[in-house]
Protein backbone atom coordinates (compact mmCIF):
# COMPACT_ATOMS: atom_id res chain seq x y z
CA UNK A 1 0.00 0.00 0.00
CA UNK A 2 1.05 3.65 -0.22
CA UNK A 3 3.51 4.86 -2.99
CA UNK A 4 5.70 3.09 -4.93
CA UNK A 5 9.14 3.50 -6.56
CA UNK A 6 7.78 3.26 -10.23
CA UNK A 7 11.09 2.31 -11.91
CA UNK A 8 11.80 -0.49 -9.59
CA UNK A 9 8.52 -1.78 -9.94
CA UNK A 10 9.08 -1.94 -13.60
CA UNK A 11 11.93 -4.00 -13.08
CA UNK A 12 10.81 -6.29 -10.98
CA UNK A 13 7.64 -6.91 -13.75
CA UNK A 14 10.24 -7.09 -16.24
CA UNK A 15 12.43 -10.33 -14.09
CA UNK A 16 9.22 -12.16 -14.12
CA UNK A 17 10.53 -12.35 -17.90
CA UNK A 18 13.64 -13.42 -17.14
CA UNK A 19 12.22 -16.12 -14.66
CA UNK A 20 9.73 -17.58 -17.58
CA UNK A 21 13.19 -17.66 -19.58
CA UNK A 22 15.28 -19.42 -17.04
CA UNK A 23 12.41 -21.70 -16.03
CA UNK A 24 10.65 -22.99 -19.69
CA UNK A 25 13.41 -23.68 -22.10
CA UNK A 26 11.16 -25.16 -24.35
CA UNK A 27 8.66 -22.21 -25.53
CA UNK A 28 8.58 -20.31 -28.44
CA UNK A 29 9.60 -16.87 -27.05
CA UNK A 30 12.99 -19.05 -24.80
CA UNK A 31 13.68 -20.27 -28.62
CA UNK A 32 14.04 -17.43 -30.54
CA UNK A 33 15.91 -15.29 -27.86
CA UNK A 34 18.22 -18.03 -27.37
CA UNK A 35 18.57 -18.93 -30.89
CA UNK A 36 19.54 -14.69 -31.63
CA UNK A 37 21.37 -13.77 -28.55
CA UNK A 38 22.95 -16.16 -26.69
CA UNK A 39 22.89 -19.65 -28.92
CA UNK A 40 26.14 -20.99 -27.26
CA UNK A 41 24.97 -19.86 -23.19
CA UNK A 42 22.06 -18.65 -21.18
CA UNK A 43 19.74 -15.93 -20.52
CA UNK A 44 21.74 -14.85 -17.33
CA UNK A 45 25.56 -14.78 -19.12
CA UNK A 46 24.44 -13.67 -22.12
CA UNK A 47 25.49 -10.35 -24.03
CA UNK A 48 23.20 -7.35 -24.98
CA UNK A 49 25.06 -7.28 -28.18
CA UNK A 50 24.63 -5.16 -30.83
CA UNK A 51 21.68 -3.14 -32.36
CA UNK A 52 19.57 -5.21 -29.79
CA UNK A 53 15.38 -5.05 -29.60
CA UNK A 54 13.77 -3.29 -26.97
CA UNK A 55 12.26 -6.09 -25.52
CA UNK A 56 16.02 -7.48 -25.25
CA UNK A 57 17.63 -4.58 -24.20
CA UNK A 58 14.91 -3.86 -21.47
CA UNK A 59 15.03 -8.11 -20.30
CA UNK A 60 18.49 -7.56 -19.68
CA UNK A 61 17.71 -4.54 -17.48
CA UNK A 62 16.56 -6.76 -15.12
CA UNK A 63 19.17 -9.75 -15.23
CA UNK A 64 20.59 -8.24 -12.20
CA UNK A 65 18.18 -9.02 -9.82
CA UNK A 66 18.72 -12.61 -10.14
CA UNK A 67 22.74 -11.82 -10.95
CA UNK A 68 23.55 -10.54 -7.74
CA UNK A 69 22.22 -13.80 -6.19
CA UNK A 70 19.12 -11.68 -4.29
CA UNK A 71 16.66 -14.00 -5.49
CA UNK A 72 18.30 -17.63 -5.47
CA UNK A 73 19.08 -20.36 -3.12
CA UNK A 74 19.67 -23.60 -3.44
CA UNK A 75 17.60 -26.38 -2.33
CA UNK A 76 17.86 -30.63 -2.92
CA UNK A 77 20.35 -28.96 -6.19
CA UNK A 78 17.45 -27.17 -8.40
CA UNK A 79 17.50 -23.49 -8.18
CA UNK A 80 14.83 -21.69 -6.88
CA UNK A 81 13.52 -18.71 -6.27
CA UNK A 82 12.13 -19.02 -2.99
CA UNK A 83 10.13 -21.01 -0.61
CA UNK A 84 7.48 -20.87 -2.85
CA UNK A 85 9.40 -22.10 -5.49
CA UNK A 86 8.63 -19.38 -7.52
CA UNK A 87 9.49 -15.51 -8.77
CA UNK A 88 6.50 -13.06 -8.14
CA UNK A 89 6.72 -9.14 -8.76
CA UNK A 90 5.52 -8.70 -5.41
CA UNK A 91 9.09 -10.45 -4.06
CA UNK A 92 10.90 -9.11 -6.70
CA UNK A 93 10.14 -5.46 -6.19
CA UNK A 94 10.65 -6.43 -2.73
CA UNK A 95 14.46 -7.14 -3.04
CA UNK A 96 14.95 -4.32 -5.44
CA UNK A 97 13.77 -1.74 -2.67
CA UNK A 98 15.48 -3.25 -0.05
CA UNK A 99 18.54 -2.77 -1.93
CA UNK A 100 18.85 0.28 -3.01
CA UNK A 101 20.65 2.50 -0.15
CA UNK A 102 17.80 5.14 -0.51
CA UNK A 103 14.85 3.02 0.33
CA UNK A 104 17.63 1.13 2.94
CA UNK A 105 17.62 3.87 5.47
CA UNK A 106 13.76 4.09 5.73
CA UNK A 107 13.30 0.53 6.43
CA UNK A 108 11.92 0.70 10.23
CA UNK A 109 13.19 -1.74 12.69
CA UNK A 110 9.53 -2.68 14.31
CA UNK A 111 9.43 -2.82 17.85
CA UNK A 112 7.31 -4.36 20.26
CA UNK A 113 5.86 -0.80 20.95
CA UNK A 114 5.35 -0.35 16.73
CA UNK A 115 3.73 -3.82 17.00
CA UNK A 116 0.81 -3.09 19.80
CA UNK A 117 0.11 0.23 18.36
CA UNK A 118 -0.33 -1.52 14.50
CA UNK A 119 -2.60 -4.48 16.13
CA UNK A 120 -4.51 -1.66 18.04
CA UNK A 121 -5.66 0.09 14.81
CA UNK A 122 -6.54 -3.23 12.93
CA UNK A 123 -8.72 -4.04 16.43
CA UNK A 124 -10.71 -0.63 16.36
CA UNK A 125 -14.63 -0.94 15.47
CA UNK A 126 -14.48 1.38 12.51
CA UNK A 127 -14.60 1.19 8.89
CA UNK A 128 -12.11 -0.65 7.24
CA UNK A 129 -11.16 2.78 5.10
CA UNK A 130 -10.71 4.29 7.92
CA UNK A 131 -8.26 1.83 9.29
CA UNK A 132 -6.17 2.05 5.99
CA UNK A 133 -5.64 5.96 5.79
CA UNK A 134 -4.22 5.73 9.83
CA UNK A 135 -1.84 2.80 8.60
CA UNK A 136 -1.16 4.81 5.60
CA UNK A 137 -0.63 7.76 7.75
CA UNK A 138 1.59 6.46 10.32
CA UNK A 139 3.84 5.20 7.53
CA UNK A 140 3.86 8.02 5.36
CA UNK A 141 2.59 6.24 2.74
CA UNK A 142 -0.40 9.32 2.09
CA UNK A 143 0.58 10.90 -1.43
CA UNK A 144 1.01 14.22 -0.59
CA UNK A 145 3.55 16.62 -3.01
CA UNK A 146 6.33 15.99 -0.73
CA UNK A 147 6.28 11.87 -1.70
CA UNK A 148 4.74 13.08 -5.73
CA UNK A 149 8.21 14.97 -5.76
CA UNK A 150 10.48 12.05 -4.48
CA UNK A 151 8.60 9.80 -6.54
CA UNK A 152 9.30 12.05 -9.76
CA UNK A 153 5.72 12.19 -10.46
CA UNK A 154 5.87 16.33 -9.32
CA UNK A 155 8.69 19.04 -9.54
CA UNK A 156 7.46 21.32 -6.81
CA UNK A 157 6.30 20.30 -3.42
CA UNK A 158 4.86 23.92 -1.69
CA UNK A 159 1.62 23.35 0.01
CA UNK A 160 -0.97 24.69 -2.79
CA UNK A 161 -3.33 26.02 -0.12
CA UNK A 162 -0.87 28.69 1.65
CA UNK A 163 2.27 27.90 -0.31
CA UNK A 164 4.69 28.78 2.67
CA UNK A 165 6.26 25.62 3.58
CA UNK A 166 6.40 21.90 1.03
CA UNK A 167 3.42 19.99 1.66
CA UNK A 168 4.31 17.14 4.10
CA UNK A 169 1.73 15.10 6.33
CA UNK A 170 2.51 16.84 9.54
CA UNK A 171 2.37 19.97 7.27
CA UNK A 172 -1.49 19.20 6.03
CA UNK A 173 -2.45 18.35 9.28
CA UNK A 174 -0.89 21.27 12.13
CA UNK A 175 0.78 23.54 10.22
CA UNK A 176 -1.11 24.61 7.24
CA UNK A 177 -2.26 28.58 7.52
CA UNK A 178 -5.18 27.52 5.49
CA UNK A 179 -6.53 24.34 6.99
CA UNK A 180 -5.45 25.35 10.47
CA UNK A 181 -8.01 28.52 9.90
CA UNK A 182 -11.01 25.73 8.59
CA UNK A 183 -10.10 23.60 11.15
CA UNK A 184 -10.90 26.30 13.57
CA UNK A 185 -13.93 27.11 11.76
CA UNK A 186 -12.74 30.55 11.83
CA UNK A 187 -14.36 31.69 8.38
CA UNK A 188 -17.30 31.25 9.82
CA UNK A 189 -17.36 32.31 13.47
CA UNK A 190 -14.59 35.04 12.74
CA UNK A 191 -14.91 36.48 9.39
CA UNK A 192 -11.76 35.82 8.42
CA UNK A 193 -11.75 36.45 4.75
CA UNK A 194 -8.93 34.41 2.30
CA UNK A 195 -9.31 33.23 -1.54
CA UNK A 196 -11.69 31.10 -2.05
CA UNK A 197 -9.87 29.29 -4.84
CA UNK A 198 -7.31 28.27 -1.90
CA UNK A 199 -10.34 25.95 -0.36
CA UNK A 200 -12.08 24.79 -4.00
CA UNK A 201 -9.86 21.59 -3.94
CA UNK A 202 -10.86 20.79 -0.57
CA UNK A 203 -14.81 20.54 -1.60
CA UNK A 204 -14.36 19.57 -4.82
CA UNK A 205 -15.26 16.00 -4.92
CA UNK A 206 -17.87 15.96 -1.86
CA UNK A 207 -19.78 19.07 -5.01
CA UNK A 208 -19.11 15.90 -7.47
CA UNK A 209 -20.74 13.40 -5.69
CA UNK A 210 -23.87 16.04 -4.50
CA UNK A 211 -24.77 16.48 -8.05
CA UNK A 212 -24.90 12.57 -8.46
CA UNK A 213 -27.80 12.79 -5.77
CA UNK A 214 -29.11 15.48 -7.39
CA UNK A 215 -30.21 13.78 -10.45
CA UNK A 216 -30.95 10.46 -8.47
CA UNK A 217 -33.73 12.63 -7.26
CA UNK A 218 -35.60 12.04 -10.57
CA UNK A 219 -37.80 8.71 -10.69
CA UNK A 220 -37.13 8.15 -14.35
CA UNK A 221 -33.34 7.85 -14.20
CA UNK A 222 -31.81 4.77 -12.77
CA UNK A 223 -28.67 4.68 -10.88
CA UNK A 224 -28.05 1.37 -12.79
CA UNK A 225 -27.65 3.26 -15.73
CA UNK A 226 -25.26 6.42 -14.28
CA UNK A 227 -22.92 4.38 -12.18
CA UNK A 228 -20.15 2.75 -11.93
CA UNK A 229 -20.91 -0.32 -9.64
CA UNK A 230 -18.05 -2.49 -7.71
CA UNK A 231 -17.62 -5.96 -8.20
CA UNK A 232 -19.55 -8.35 -6.20
CA UNK A 233 -17.25 -10.06 -3.37
CA UNK A 234 -14.47 -12.35 -4.26
CA UNK A 235 -14.04 -10.54 -7.91
CA UNK A 236 -12.14 -7.99 -8.99
CA UNK A 237 -13.34 -5.41 -11.88
CA UNK A 238 -10.82 -4.22 -14.77
CA UNK A 239 -11.86 -1.42 -16.53
CA UNK A 240 -10.12 -0.74 -19.92
CA UNK A 241 -9.69 2.02 -22.17
CA UNK A 242 -7.12 3.18 -25.29
CA UNK A 243 -6.29 6.45 -27.01
CA UNK A 244 -5.43 6.07 -30.25
CA UNK A 245 -3.16 8.61 -31.90
CA UNK A 246 -3.76 8.71 -35.12
CA UNK A 247 -1.00 10.71 -37.01
CA UNK A 248 1.31 8.34 -35.89
CA UNK A 249 -1.04 5.13 -35.45
CA UNK A 250 -0.06 4.44 -31.69
CA UNK A 251 -2.47 4.21 -28.80
CA UNK A 252 -2.14 4.08 -25.08
CA UNK A 253 -3.22 1.24 -23.23
CA UNK A 254 -5.11 1.84 -19.95
CA UNK A 255 -6.28 -0.55 -16.97
CA UNK A 256 -7.85 0.00 -13.84
CA UNK A 257 -8.42 -2.63 -11.10
CA UNK A 258 -10.70 -2.24 -8.14
CA UNK A 259 -12.16 -4.46 -5.39
CA UNK A 260 -15.51 -4.66 -4.35
CA UNK A 261 -15.37 -1.77 -2.08
CA UNK A 262 -14.02 0.65 -5.22
CA UNK A 263 -10.59 0.84 -3.81
CA UNK A 264 -7.99 0.51 -6.62
CA UNK A 265 -5.70 -2.36 -5.74
CA UNK A 266 -3.70 -1.46 -9.84
CA UNK A 267 -3.45 0.54 -12.46
CA UNK A 268 -0.81 0.49 -15.70
CA UNK A 269 -0.43 2.76 -19.35
CA UNK A 270 1.02 1.16 -21.94
CA UNK A 271 2.53 2.30 -25.16
CA UNK A 272 1.90 0.45 -27.98
CA UNK A 273 2.83 1.16 -31.85
CA UNK A 274 1.46 -0.05 -34.97
CA UNK A 275 -2.14 0.03 -34.51
CA UNK A 276 -4.37 0.09 -37.22
CA UNK A 277 -7.09 2.19 -35.97
CA UNK A 278 -9.76 2.54 -32.80
CA UNK A 279 -11.66 -0.61 -32.47
CA UNK A 280 -7.87 -2.51 -32.80
CA UNK A 281 -6.80 -0.75 -30.16
CA UNK A 282 -9.21 -1.06 -27.33
CA UNK A 283 -9.12 -4.78 -28.81
CA UNK A 284 -5.11 -4.46 -27.77
CA UNK A 285 -5.91 -2.64 -24.21
CA UNK A 286 -8.57 -5.43 -23.58
CA UNK A 287 -5.75 -8.01 -24.35
CA UNK A 288 -3.31 -6.27 -22.47
CA UNK A 289 -5.60 -6.05 -18.98
CA UNK A 290 -5.42 -10.12 -18.96
CA UNK A 291 -1.80 -9.94 -18.89
CA UNK A 292 -1.46 -7.17 -16.39
CA UNK A 293 -3.79 -8.51 -13.87
CA UNK A 294 -1.96 -12.31 -14.16
CA UNK A 295 1.08 -11.17 -12.86
CA UNK A 296 -0.91 -9.51 -9.99
CA UNK A 297 -2.02 -13.09 -9.20
CA UNK A 298 -6.26 -12.52 -9.19
CA UNK A 299 -8.62 -14.95 -10.79
CA UNK A 300 -12.05 -13.74 -10.58
CA UNK A 301 -12.30 -10.97 -13.45
CA UNK A 302 -14.93 -8.28 -14.76
CA UNK A 303 -13.55 -6.88 -17.29
CA UNK A 304 -15.53 -3.19 -18.19
CA UNK A 305 -15.07 -0.86 -21.34
CA UNK A 306 -16.68 1.38 -23.34
CA UNK A 307 -16.49 -0.24 -26.89
CA UNK A 308 -19.62 -1.93 -27.52
CA UNK A 309 -17.81 -3.70 -30.65
CA UNK A 310 -15.27 -4.86 -28.61
CA UNK A 311 -17.34 -6.17 -25.88
CA UNK A 312 -19.48 -7.93 -28.80
CA UNK A 313 -16.91 -9.76 -30.20
CA UNK A 314 -16.16 -11.40 -26.97
CA UNK A 315 -19.41 -12.53 -25.57
CA UNK A 316 -20.54 -13.56 -29.03
CA UNK A 317 -21.24 -17.36 -29.99
CA UNK A 318 -20.35 -16.00 -33.61
CA UNK A 319 -17.29 -16.85 -35.65
CA UNK A 320 -15.06 -13.44 -35.81
CA UNK A 321 -13.61 -12.82 -39.16
CA UNK A 322 -13.07 -9.28 -38.62
CA UNK A 323 -9.76 -7.52 -38.36
CA UNK A 324 -10.16 -8.06 -34.50
CA UNK A 325 -10.31 -11.70 -34.99
CA UNK A 326 -6.44 -12.45 -34.05
CA UNK A 327 -6.95 -10.04 -30.64
CA UNK A 328 -9.98 -11.76 -29.46
CA UNK A 329 -9.22 -15.42 -30.05
CA UNK A 330 -5.97 -14.50 -27.84
CA UNK A 331 -8.17 -12.71 -25.27
CA UNK A 332 -10.61 -15.72 -25.55
CA UNK A 333 -7.71 -18.40 -25.05
CA UNK A 334 -6.12 -16.24 -22.23
CA UNK A 335 -9.14 -17.45 -20.02
CA UNK A 336 -7.72 -20.60 -19.09
CA UNK A 337 -5.75 -18.97 -16.52
CA UNK A 338 -8.38 -17.44 -14.69
CA UNK A 339 -11.63 -19.43 -12.82
CA UNK A 340 -14.25 -16.81 -14.25
CA UNK A 341 -13.95 -13.90 -16.93
CA UNK A 342 -16.59 -11.82 -18.17
CA UNK A 343 -17.27 -8.77 -19.82
CA UNK A 344 -19.25 -5.85 -19.73
CA UNK A 345 -20.34 -2.38 -21.52
CA UNK A 346 -20.57 0.51 -20.02
CA UNK A 347 -20.85 3.93 -21.23
CA UNK A 348 -17.49 6.34 -21.46
CA UNK A 349 -19.15 8.24 -18.63
CA UNK A 350 -19.29 5.36 -16.39
CA UNK A 351 -15.27 4.34 -17.56
CA UNK A 352 -14.29 8.09 -17.29
CA UNK A 353 -11.68 6.55 -14.63
CA UNK A 354 -10.09 4.69 -17.10
CA UNK A 355 -10.16 7.61 -19.76
CA UNK A 356 -8.42 9.78 -17.77
CA UNK A 357 -5.98 7.28 -16.61
CA UNK A 358 -5.42 6.90 -20.68
CA UNK A 359 -5.35 10.30 -21.18
CA UNK A 360 -2.29 10.32 -18.48
CA UNK A 361 -0.15 7.62 -20.36
CA UNK A 362 -0.16 9.88 -23.47
CA UNK A 363 2.31 11.96 -20.58
CA UNK A 364 4.53 9.17 -20.37
CA UNK A 365 6.45 7.42 -22.88
CA UNK A 366 7.27 4.29 -21.10
CA UNK A 367 4.76 1.50 -19.22
CA UNK A 368 3.96 3.10 -15.99
CA UNK A 369 2.26 0.73 -13.16
CA UNK A 370 0.89 1.54 -10.03
CA UNK A 371 0.33 -0.74 -7.03
CA UNK A 372 -2.70 0.40 -4.60
CA UNK A 373 -2.46 4.20 -6.29
CA UNK A 374 -2.71 6.13 -9.48
CA UNK A 375 -2.19 9.38 -10.64
CA UNK A 376 -3.86 12.13 -8.64
CA UNK A 377 -6.06 12.82 -11.33
CA UNK A 378 -7.65 9.19 -11.82
CA UNK A 379 -7.73 8.67 -8.20
CA UNK A 380 -9.87 11.52 -7.65
CA UNK A 381 -12.83 9.85 -10.03
CA UNK A 382 -12.25 6.41 -8.73
CA UNK A 383 -13.33 8.04 -5.04
CA UNK A 384 -16.01 10.30 -6.78
CA UNK A 385 -16.98 6.78 -8.55
CA UNK A 386 -17.24 4.76 -5.13
CA UNK A 387 -18.32 7.39 -3.21
CA UNK A 388 -21.05 7.94 -5.70
CA UNK A 389 -22.24 4.77 -5.52
CA UNK A 390 -22.24 3.74 -1.72
CA UNK A 391 -23.87 6.98 -1.20
CA UNK A 392 -26.85 5.95 -3.72
CA UNK A 393 -27.37 2.34 -1.77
Amino acid sequence: MGFRDLSLFNKALLAKQVWRLLTQPDCLLSKVFKSRYYPYSDILSAKTGSYPSLTWRSICGARDLFDDGLLWRIENGAKRHDPSGEYSVKSGYRALITKEPQHAENILVTTDIDKKLYSSIWDLQIPTKIKIHLWRSLKDYVPHLSNLVKGRLRVDSACPLCKEAPETLHHRLWFCRVLRHLWRNRLVNEGLNFALHEVVRLVQSFAQVSNFSQVFSSPSVTHRTLLWQPPISGFIKLNFDASFLENSNTSISAVLARDEEGQILGACTYPIADVANAFVAEARVCEWALYFVLDMGFRNLILEGDSLTVIKKLTSNKMDRSILSPISQNILSLERFFEKVSYQFVSREINRAAHALAMEGRHRVSPCFWVEEAPSSVANLAEIDRSAFFLWV
